[in-house]
C-alpha cells in the first residue's frame, strides 16, 4: 500500500479529527481538506512506511495550528460578516435591533 493510498484510507479519520476541533461541518471540511492536501504534499518526504501514523498526526497538528492562527487574525471580519443582516431582507436589521434591545433590557 502506497503512502497516497494510506492517506486516502485515513480521510474519514482526518475528517472526524477535524470535526472534533471545529464548530461547524463546513469548518471541519475545510480543515480536513487542508490537512489532506498538506499530507499529499509532504508524502514524498516520508522515508519509512512504519512512520506513517506519526507523520500523519504531525502534519494534522501543524495544519491545525496554522488554521487557528489564520482564524485569530481575522476575528473582526468574521464577527462583522456574522452580525451583518441580510441585505435582501429589509426586516432583518429591525429584528436584530429588537433582539439586541430585549437582551439589553434583560441584562
Amino acid at each position: 500500500m502506497t503512502t497516497n493510498d494510506r492517506i486516502a484510507d485515513m480521510s474519514r479519520t482526518v475528517y472526524a479529527w477535524s470535526a472534533a476541533r471545529t464548530a461547524t461541518a463546513a469548518d471541519a471540511e475545510d480543515l480536513s481538506q487542508e490537512v489532506l492536501l498538506e499530507m499529499l504534499r509532504a508524502a514524498p518526504n516520508l522515508k519509512e512506511a512504519r512512520a506513517f501514523y506519526g507523520f500523519m498526526w504531525a502534519v494534522a497538528d501543524n495544519v491545525y495550528r496554522g488554521w487557528l492562527r489564520k482564524r485569530r487574525m481575522q476575528p473582526a471580519l468574521l464577527e462583522e460578516a456574522e452580525a451583518s443582516p441580510d441585505p435582501a431582507d429589509p426586516f432583518a436589521a429591525v429584528e436584530a435591533s429588537e433582539e439586541i434591545r430585549l437582551l439589553r433590557r434583560e441584562l
